[in-house]
């Protein structure tokens, strides 16, 4: 069976589905054109596989509301998503919040859709470190040994204003080694079996990783956190039409509470598809901002 991010677009599809089940008028422009920044989810599913399993659910789209033509495309530089997108090219991004911020015409884009977690809380993006190395403030990083996740500039720009703060340089100054990894729980196990003293991840993995060995929790502790809905987020482009986003939004809300969409939310680790507006890219214009702001002060 496909994995997380093919089942996001299954529930996307459902609620775009039922739309067109209702008899919702033809669109202006009737087609449907997504956009995915791969790197974000390549460690969850094939290109391939997404691919093939995508634009089957988008054909399935285009049965039930008319659209003459759908498609997906994958996107290996935000950039290049972004380009395709200002040309009209897209109807929906998908890509990490503070990419999205950083890189996107605020003005282009309309409310679109977020998951929760299982447990309320944030995913949230934490600073963890080793409980046995004395580490009980970011003063406390000098020298030590740094896991990263790769291609992630949330992890970088989160982690790079920390410690501009406390040591008023950037962090690979301040670490005595910093080497990046593709998976986050391999970043975790790394730190747990003392290959590193202190690494960046999404805290929703730590949290599946201490579900999964419980003695996570009795190594490792939470430094630092910065708030995150989702690691990625989607939003409709504003020139789509607005009476389409609203039928969908309203048939997504109505999804969550039935049986066939909860166990697809639980497969995801996900509670319900919320609506995502635009509102929530503030905090990462404001930690771009205040980042760029305090490299100013940065020791030469």
């Amino acid at each position: 069976m496909p994995k997380k991010w093919i089942l996001f677009f299954l529930l996307l599809y459902m609620g775009i589905a039922s739309v067109g089940y209702a008899q919702l008028a033809v669109m202006p422009e009737s087609r449907f054109r997504m956009g995915v920044y791969y790197p974000s989810i390549k460690n969850l599913v094939s290109r391939v596989d997404f691919e093939v399993a995508i634009n089957f659910w988008l054909q399935e789209i285009s049965y039930s509301v008319n659209f003459k033509s759908t498609n997906a495309k994958l996107f290996d530089s935000i950039s290049g998503m972004r380009e395709a997108f200002d040309k009209g090219e897209l109807d929906f991004v998908l890509a990490p919040p503070l990419l999205l911020a950083k890189y996107f015409n605020r003005d282009s884009l309309a409310d679109g859709f977020v998951g929760t977690t299982l447990d309320g809380k944030s995913y949230g993006t934490v600073l963890l470190v080793r409980g046995d190395k004395r580490i009980n403030d970011l003063k406390d990083l000098t020298g030590k040994r740094l896991l990263m996740p790769e291609r992630d500039e949330l992890a970088a720009v989160f982690l790079d204003t920390l410690i501009i703060k406390s040591h008023r340089r950037h962090y690979q100054q301040v670490f005595s080694s910093v080497q990046n990894r593709e998976k986050q729980s391999a970043i975790i196990l790394d730190v747990f079996f003392n290959q590193a003293d202190a690494c960046v991840v999404f805290e929703e993995t730590y949290n599946l990783m201490v579900e999964l060995n419980p003695q996570i929790k009795d190594v490792m502790k939470i430094l630092a956190t910065f708030p995150t809905k989702s690691p990625n987020y989607g939003f409709f482009s504003r020139e789509y039409p607005k009476s389409i986003r609203d039928r969908v939004t309203e048939t997504v809300a109505i999804l969550n509470k039935e049986v066939r969409s909860q166990q697809i939310l639980t497969d995801l680790r996900m509670s319900s598809l919320i609506k995502c507006p635009i509102e929530e890219l503030l905090p990462f214009d404001k930690l771009i901002q205040e980042h760029q702001s305090l490299q100013k002060g940065i020791k030469k």
